[in-house]
């Protein structure tokens, strides 16, 4: 090559450099896949696809792979996962195993193994490889790629993980190798005793927060009093998410307000419910357009999860921040995992019936001047939420500490 080609080159390689290439083992699922199985949740899927478009917008040029979570066999798929499901323009690459009882674990680890293989082989190297919470395979397929090339920055995020044990033995036993750890929860990155840690709790889709906030501030300027109160509640039904609690502090309110119900698990209870008062509706697991007309008709939404309650410490309502991007009323709890700075967007209360009640009341009963304050405050908050503007923070803190 001469002298000019490659001074040309050495000048088209400085301007226009290639993108730095991330590894993320999780695979973004279609909303038939989310309808289809229980394995695939609502919002951790939100939260993903969230975070693949964020590194997008930074110019990061993602793969993924990992398995399809499904219920075991005979209730879930024999051999789970359908290559249609996956959603995006990344590469993917999809592991299939036998969804038996009791083999499916050690089929899983054979396919994540040769899969692993097969991610090295055949997309080369990476900057950045995401781990997605501290599972065995997760941590393995982490341990195998730095081994490979040390040069990777491992990344483990985890959303969720059973509470630790009083020293974290476990939880920095089991991670050893990690260079960067990522927690959505305060309480996590507060407490575990680890160097080189971020908070991350998630992020919201750029595009969607002015169109919210207009549409918010039009209903109130041109339907105010005019519209049924209703109270919307997305997720598990469960302990740990706290809607008994809040339909027993909603039994005793008064008037014609109705309470919506969306998501999945042992519903007994919600139906107990209904029988004895008719404006609790009961939506089930729904679409993402069936739950966005849903939240554009609610008055104000809740988040009841149980302050003291185990499982609760180690995670972030992540429905928090879908609920903000409607700009309306959000009533929640003040788990140990929600970063302080919401207080100043949700009405506090606390895990008891008449604290929900008494926040719930107080919402409701705001003036148009008050909505379309906290509409204004919720619109300036998630300017620093976007995916782009988290995912470019926690880059430039892993690429900072390269240094």
């Amino acid at each position: 090559m001469s002298c000019k080609n490659l001074q040309k080159t050495l000048h088209m390689n400085t301007t226009n450099p290639l993108p730095s290439r991330a590894l993320f083992a999780a695979l973004p699922f279609s909303e038939k896949a989310m309808l289809s199985y229980r394995g695939v949740s609502p919002a951790a899927r939100r939260w993903l696809l969230g975070f693949l478009t964020g590194l997008d917008a930074n110019e990061k040029k993602v793969h993924v792979f990992g398995h399809q979570i499904a219920p075991f066999f005979p209730k879930g798929p024999l051999i789970p996962g359908d290559s249609n499901n996956i959603i995006g323009s990344y590469p993917a690459l999809l592991l299939r195993y036998l969804n038996l009882w009791p083999f499916r674990w050690r089929s899983l680890t054979h396919s994540y193994k040769n899969g692993i293989d097969r991610v090295v082989t055949e997309w080369g190297r990476f900057d950045y490889v995401f781990s997605y919470n501290p599972w065995p395979n997760q941590l393995a397929m982490g341990r195998y790629i730095k081994g490979k090339d040390s040069a990777t920055k491992w990344i483990l995020i985890t959303l969720d993980y059973e509470d630790p044990d009083k020293d974290f033995e476990t939880f920095l036993r089991i991670t050893k190798g990690v260079d960067y750890y990522v927690f959505l929860s305060q309480w996590a990155y507060d407490n575990i005793p680890i160097k080189n840690k971020f908070l991350l709790e998630g992020g919201v889709k750029s595009e969607l927060i002015q169109r919210r906030y207009e549409l918010q501030c039009d209903t109130i300027k041109k339907k105010f009093s005019q519209t049924k109160p209703a109270i919307l509640y997305t997720g598990m039904f469960d302990k740990w998410g706290g809607l008994s609690v809040l339909i027993e502090a909603f039994l005793d309110l008064p008037g014609d307000v109705e309470l919506w119900i969306c998501g999945f698990g042992d519903d007994a209870y919600i139906r107990s419910a209904l029988a004895k008062d008719a404006r609790i509706k009961l939506y089930g697991l729904v679409s993402d357009e069936k739950l966005n007309k849903l939240s554009e008709g609610a008055s104000l939404f809740v988040n009841p999860r149980p302050v003291n309650t185990n499982g609760n410490m180690m995670n972030f309502p992540s429905k928090i921040l879908e609920y903000l991007t409607y700009c309306k009323p959000v009533v929640s709890t003040l788990t140990p995992g929600l970063l302080n700075e919401y207080k100043n967007v949700c009405y506090i209360v606390d895990s008891e019936p008449s604290s929900m009640r008494e926040g719930i009341i107080e919402a409701l009963a705001e003036d148009q001047k008050k909505l379309l304050d906290v509409a204004s405050d919720i619109h300036h908050f998630l300017q620093e939420k976007t995916w782009e503007r988290q995912i470019k923070k926690l880059l430039l803190w892993i690429d900072t500490l390269k240094t």
